[in-house]
């Protein structure tokens, strides 16, 4: 029997024009917005010609050289159509009629634009090239602007303005990401009310010079240089499976590796944002590693002996910028229950944390203890963000996330939609209990 899948269809599957799409075995595609006439076609521009001041300034130059050419050219016509009768030696003397003058100018004209050919320098041209085509392949030779990490050297797409590049004192920008490599490096957490990691931000050097102090950062130079600069002698080489708060630190690093959007596409993380690749490189890092996800489940290897743990998600509630927090609801490993993992800004967060009759992690003590880690962190210039949990009932998750996924698939009506899903995700997003806090190095 044939089955009916009905699914709809949201700007979140859309596939814009120069996207790919990896990591499927499959698809059901429908194509929408083609041709010519449509929106993005018409506002295509064709990509401007880039000149730089010395071509231009040669181009004016060339233009007056030709049009000086042009006026020794004509001046010689006329001269020798007036003297034409009395050079007997250049057999010009065919006659005095109109047209015996018109050609003799006409011969004159094309003898003198041939004599004067060499006045343009049409070779400057193709030297200019040549020296621009060796200028770009001096950059690409040039071991400074090699990037080892990616094997990298620097591309020339275009040689057009190289005399430009050195004349350049300033840049303007909009925003730091686009000057920045917009790498974000796990630096610190907060677990139990009980700060870990250790180093300094360049943005806490400056504070603490303006307060006369000076901050040394105490991470050696080999853990700066790794991939995981991250130092702590009480949790680091897994030294945190035998801390007091062992129990809290596990829970933490399994909320870094199950509430996130990643995947694995090559044996290498792909995230949405660094933010999140961060985190989870974080978790793998403390032997909590995610070890792939299918459309229903996420996998993680625990610990040095890699035991497999299997968490079935059941829903996600993405992040935007009006929550300021995405969710994801799942079944715990051998059937242990269920569970919201949620992550997002403190201010958010906060106002989710339920009592201590609810929640027993959320004492006074240990909320205030993490409120001030986050300002300590904050001063430092470190991104933050708070780490919640809830454990959710059997019956009342599954009827949530029945809920959901109908909520998901209405049709028509979209404002009712995402109505909807912000009411379902403020019903389940309560009574949390906090976990930790993290704080990540631009």
């Amino acid at each position: 029997s044939e089955m009916c899948i009905r699914d709809r269809i949201t700007p979140a599957q859309m596939l814009y024009r120069g996207s790919s799409l990896r990591k499927v075995a499959w698809v059901v595609g429908v194509c929408v917005f083609t041709g010519p006439e449509t929106k993005v076609a018409m506002n295509a521009r064709k990509p401007p010609h880039k000149s730089s001041r010395v071509e231009s300034l040669v181009n004016y130059l060339l233009i007056a050289v030709l049009l000086l050419q042009l006026v020794m050219c004509l001046v010689g016509a006329i001269i020798v159509t007036i003297i034409s009768d009395d050079m007997w030696y250049l057999n010009t003397t065919t006659g005095t009629s109109t047209l015996d003058k018109i050609l003799v100018f006409l011969q004159g004209f094309v003898t003198f634009l041939i004599l004067f050919n060499n006045l343009i320098p049409i070779s400057l041209y193709v030297t200019l090239e040549l020296i621009r085509f060796f200028q770009g392949k001096m950059m690409e030779w040039d071991l400074c602007m090699y990037y080892a990490k990616k094997d990298m050297p620097a591309s020339a797409k275009s040689t057009d303005i190289n005399e430009e590049l050195g004349q350049v004192s300033y840049i303007f920008s909009d925003k730091t990401g686009t000057l920045t490599m917009n790498v974000m490096t796990f630096m610190k957490f907060t677990v139990f009310g009980e700060k870990f990691g250790t180093g300094v931000t360049e943005i806490g050097k400056s504070a603490a010079k303006r307060r006369g102090e000076e901050l040394v950062d105490e991470r050696s130079e080999e853990v700066l240089q790794s991939e995981f600069p991250f130092y702590d002698s009480r949790i680091s080489d897994d030294a945190w499976w035998k801390h007091d708060n062992v129990n809290a630190l596990r829970e933490f690093f399994t909320v870094l590796g199950v509430c996130h959007t990643v995947v694995l596409d090559g044996g290498k993380l792909a995230a949405e944002s660094p933010d999140e690749e961060a985190l989870v490189k974080a978790a793998n890092a403390f032997g909590i590693e995610f070890a792939g996800r299918t459309s229903e489940t996420l996998t993680l290897h625990v610990g040095a002996a890699r035991v497999e743990e299997k968490y079935r998600v059941l829903q996600t509630i993405a992040f935007d910028s009006d929550r300021k927090r995405m969710s994801v609801l799942v079944q715990l490993p051998k059937n242990k229950g269920y569970a919201l993992y949620t992550k997002g800004a403190d201010s958010v967060i906060l106002k989710l944390l339920g009592d201590v009759s609810i929640a027993p992690g959320n004492t006074p003590d240990v909320i205030e203890r993490t409120s001030r880690s986050l300002d300590d962190y904050g001063s430092e210039g470190l991104r933050t963000l708070l780490l919640a949990k809830r454990l959710i009932p059997e019956r009342e998750a599954l009827t949530w996330s029945a809920k959901f996924s109908d909520a998901k698939n209405i049709l028509g009506d979209e404002k009712r939609r995402e109505e909807t899903l912000l009411r379902l995700g403020l019903e389940i997003e309560r009574d949390l209990e906090l976990v930790g806090a993290t704080a990540i190095e631009d």
